[in-house]
């Protein structure tokens, strides 16, 4: 891996990555969010190393406002962009494709450049539209720096 395509940015999945949500009852809405024990100390040493941070996921009918209170209060927002919280429902996309990546890729500063993004997620085929879309891929936060030194996971 070259400095050139080095992971700048490293972008979040929540659910079961970061945390479990807490859903309401139905009509269900993102309540709270039990952040694992781990989650912290990833996210405060990827931006030690002077990464940038930022979320993509699917949010249901909760927008930003909603979902960056839940993120306040678990005690996490502030270590993520501001502008690189892609949340599907105020994007218009959701992770069944490669074009959210894209999108997160270009507003990260990184369209034409997509290896120097990094997605971390758990679920079976989010990760493919990531690489799809010519991001790197973690599948959980404690192999991101694996991933960020060149290993190649399987």
């Amino acid at each position: 891996m070259t400095a050139s395509d080095t992971p700048a940015v490293v972008f979040f999945d929540l659910g079961d990555t970061l945390g479990t949500p807490v859903l309401s009852p139905p009509p269900y809405h993102l309540v709270g969010f039990n952040v694992f024990p781990f989650a912290q100390s990833v996210l405060g040493e990827l931006q030690r190393r002077g990464l940038r941070l930022g979320v993509i996921s699917n949010t249901g009918d909760d927008g930003g406002p909603a979902v960056n209170e839940v993120l306040r209060a678990a005690g996490l927002l502030s270590y993520f962009d501001p502008s690189l919280l892609i949340y599907s429902k105020d994007v218009g996309l959701t992770k069944d494709s490669p074009e959210i990546f894209r999108r997160a890729a270009e507003r990260a500063g990184f369209a034409d450049a997509p290896r120097r993004c990094l997605f971390v997620g758990e679920a079976a085929k989010e990760p493919g539209f990531a690489l799809d879309a010519g991001w790197r891929v973690a599948p959980h936060p404690l192999l991101v720096s694996e991933v960020l030194a060149g290993q190649q996971l399987q």
